[in-house]
């Protein structure tokens, strides 16, 4: 069974009467209208609705979900864990969401991010983040999906395809951040940006190593770094 996601997507009925936000949904729909707040129709809702990310929200109503400064930081990696909080490892890589970057450093980073455990429970739905790493993407490929410089949480205990879904994984001595499907005995490395990337085959004797499985993405705009 798969780990539930840390939730980013709210529909305006779930935002209703937040600190920050109108007690009514229409008002709300209408505020994020004006403000250009990044949106997605919503699934299995018929009616052309619609959820709105996290990182559109203002940082009253951000810290009625949860999300704080005080529930999140990043911190070096060496420094004593303080009490009631978990950490996950920033790794010192890129993953390309391009045409291909080269890996030429694998060495662990130096910092993490360091949350509060009650809400690493409650957003992740895990009790550990033994499995988890953080890494960058790099390049335009996964847009809208995935922006250059959003930050990727991966699953480096999933490092085998498991069934279709977002992966890092290195092909030809080149590391990419791709959907991964399975056709008949072949896999397909598939493209969000499809006006500009072509999806391509992985035959099954071709060397390609699969890091892990991405379970969430952060975009960059979310936290001030």
């Amino acid at each position: 069974m798969r780990k539930s996601k840390m939730k980013e997507w709210y529909s305006a009925k779930e935002l209703e009467g937040l600190d920050g936000l109108p007690a009514q949904a229409t008002n709300i729909t209408r505020k994020a209208k004006n403000e250009n707040w990044k949106m997605r129709e919503a699934k299995g809702i018929k009616g052309g609705a619609f959820e709105y990310h996290i990182s559109s929200f203002p940082d009253v109503t951000k810290n009625a979900l949860g999300f704080t400064d005080e529930t999140v930081r990043v911190v070096n990696l060496h420094e004593p864990l303080a009490k009631n909080t978990i950490r996950v490892e920033i790794l010192d890589i890129e993953a390309s969401a391009g045409n291909g970057s080269f890996l030429t450093r694998t060495e662990q980073g130096l910092l993490a991010q360091e949350f509060d455990l009650d809400f690493f429970r409650r957003q992740f739905g895990r009790t550990d983040a033994k499995n988890l790493k953080i890494i960058a993407v790099k390049g335009d490929s996964m847009a809208p999906t995935l922006e250059s410089g959003d930050l990727l949480y991966v699953d480096v205990s999933e490092n085998y395809f498991s069934a279709d879904g977002l992966y890092v994984f290195t092909f030809d001595d080149h590391t990419f951040i791709k959907r991964l499907q399975k056709r008949g005995r072949e896999m397909w490395a598939i493209s969000d940006n499809k006006e500009e990337y072509k999806e391509w085959e992985i035959k099954q004797d071709d060397p390609v190593f699969i890091h892990g499985r991405v379970v969430f993405s952060l975009p960059m705009k979310m936290k001030k770094w």
